[in-house]
């Protein structure tokens, strides 16, 4: 586990120079089509070989003077020490669970390099997640539904082509911290002479990094960050502080004074992308009748994604105590919910981890994943988790339906929430 002030020994690290190179690349006839291919998209040709599927490293022929720089394996016990740098990019598009518990590498960033321009790839409908931060100088939206697909038209195509290049912006630092295909071909294109990503990146993702960081397995994901950056000489700041943004502070007021008035409300969570992960809906609505007969909030604020809109709807039954924000407004809207809420309950979701940068009190509902792993950062006893859940048990598994979280009982629920409510603020 990653622990503030201890130096991460990591190990097959290198930086390849940059060298010169052949104005043009020649490939073998039968990768003609795909050479003309990637001609008419613009993609520079000193990074044809891994778009098309050539896994080797390149070798020195393929360079180019343009300074695009490949990862090769060494038995260095350390990275090369940082100047400081004149624009950094870091990269994580998505979850929005993921994005976050990345905040706090943003942070680090700000603290080693203070007033040195960070830019942010975060996909489209995150943007709001991070856009106000006050380490982000840029978000770059990431239209990842316009771009998925790899036998897309040409049209399609050159859309990727487009982005990819749009990332060229002056950068001397890449932080990668997805570790997949995607976000190693926006650490290419980004141009940076120094880019730093997970040694364990899937997909081939590392052949978009030079310099690769050894990550402990079992992490959570906010000490899988710290760990990566600290093995690129940033130091930790374990900071997960999130900022709505100032535009959509008018949206905000103007729904919660139509539906709230002056109450003060519970934030809820009830739904997941995944059924193995969801509490049933209506033990959600016994709690909320809990927590209203308490009276420690006079309302119960449910948030969701617009595709949960009708199976919130008929949960709540057209009741006056329940309000149903959930598709109506932006992300900045929610999380402004969150923030300003008395507490927040809800599933392994990404508003989790919203109502930790947030400082606010929280009950998450685990099952099939760990909390260790999965739940709000530092909030451990903020966690409840179903009861003998076996080692093998894995959320993906469409069979599990809701009977693991099914163990957690709306006595347990309750009981946490009113501790939670009873203390003012978040269990340390």
């Amino acid at each position: 586990m990653w622990t503030p002030g201890t130096r991460l020994r990591y190990e097959n690290i290198a930086v390849v120079p940059a060298f010169s190179a052949p104005a043009t690349t020649k490939f073998s006839r039968g990768r003609r089509f795909n050479q003309s291919l990637m001609s008419g998209m613009g993609v520079p040709e000193a990074i044809w070989p891994a778009l098309i599927g050539e896994t080797r490293l390149p070798s020195r022929d393929r360079a180019t003077s343009a300074g695009i720089l490949w990862a090769q394996t060494s038995s260095s016990k350390s990275g090369p020490r940082l100047t400081t740098p004149r624009r950094i990019l870091l990269i994580r598009p998505s979850a929005l669970g993921d994005v976050f518990r990345s905040v706090p590498v943003a942070a680090s960033i700000a603290r080693r390099w203070p007033g040195v321009p960070l830019d942010w790839v975060v996909q489209t409908e995150f943007m709001d997640a991070v856009r106000a931060h006050p380490a982000v100088d840029r978000v770059i939206p990431f239209p990842r539904w316009e771009l998925t697909g790899f036998w897309r038209p040409m049209d399609g195509w050159r859309r990727t082509a487009r982005f990819l290049r749009s990332l060229s912006n002056g950068y001397d630092l890449t932080i990668d911290a997805q570790g997949l295909a995607r976000s190693g071909a926006m650490a290419i294109f980004s141009g940076a002479r120094r880019r730093v990503g997970f040694a364990d990146a899937r997909e081939f993702g590392w052949l978009g990094l030079n310099q690769r960081v050894p990550v402990p397995a079992g992490l959570s994901a906010v000490d899988r960050m710290l760990s990566l950056i600290e093995g690129a000489d940033i130091p930790p700041v374990p900071d997960l502080t999130l900022t709505v943004p100032a535009d959509a502070e008018a949206g905000w007021a103007e729904w919660r004074s139509t539906h709230l008035g002056e109450c003060s409300y519970a934030a809820m969570a009830p739904t997941s992308r995944w059924q193995s992960k969801e509490w049933p809906i209506k033990r959600w609505m016994q709690v909320a009748d809990g927590l209203l007969e308490s009276g420690k909030v006079g309302k119960i604020v449910v948030l969701g994604g617009p595709s949960e809109v009708d199976r919130l709807k008929n949960a709540v039954e057209n009741r006056s105590d329940v309000e149903i924000l959930a598709g109506q407004g932006p992300l900045a809207r929610s999380m402004a919910a969150v923030r300003d809420a008395s507490i927040f309950l809800g599933n392994d979701s990404a508003m989790v981890h919203a109502a930790a940068g947030f400082d606010i009190p929280i009950v998450g509902l685990f099952g099939p994943t760990d909390p260790v792993e999965c739940g709000p950062y530092g909030r451990l006893r903020d966690t409840l988790r179903a009861a003998d859940v076996d080692e093998g048990v894995h959320y993906r598994d469409r069979g599990l339906g809701d009977e693991v979280m099914g163990r957690i009982t709306v006595e347990e629920v309750m009981e946490a929430a009113l501790d939670r409510l009873e203390s003012d603020g978040p269990v340390q």
